[in-house]
């Protein structure tokens, strides 16, 4: 049998052995030493997160919330359309109608590809 000793809600010490877990709690460890049978986890190695029912691994990226998502599209757009507007009013500021229609337009394309990916976010 294979058998993970839990330390501070992770997988310590993984090892085999023949006897049971209550053959190891009455000749060989402590009563306050947790040990969970992991016979049929193979995946599972030291170092392995335990939440008292589940191991996961901890290298395994968990899936962002919408709330995360939402502040990092934020972060990723936000930068963006204030330049565009900084911009935007310097040419203003020049009476550069040129410039203020193909900001406007850039201004316009990257709001609808905020807008497509917070959707995707909220619907997703």
């Amino acid at each position: 049998m294979r058998y993970a000793q839990i330390l501070y809600n992770k997988a310590h010490w993984i090892f085999e052995s023949d006897e049971t877990l209550e053959e190891m709690y009455s000749h060989r460890f402590h009563h306050s030493l947790l040990f969970v049978d992991v016979t049929n986890r193979p995946e599972v190695m030291e170092g392995w997160d335990y939440d008292g029912t589940n191991f996961t691994d901890p290298s395994t990226p968990k899936p962002l919330t919408k709330e995360e998502k939402i502040n990092l599209l934020n972060a990723e757009f936000e930068p963006l359309l204030n330049a565009n507007d900084l911009a935007y009013i310097i040419a203003l500021r020049n009476i550069d109608s040129a410039l203020m229609d193909e900001l406007n337009n850039e201004r316009n394309i990257l709001k609808a590809v905020y807008d497509t990916k917070m959707e995707e976010i909220l619907n997703g």
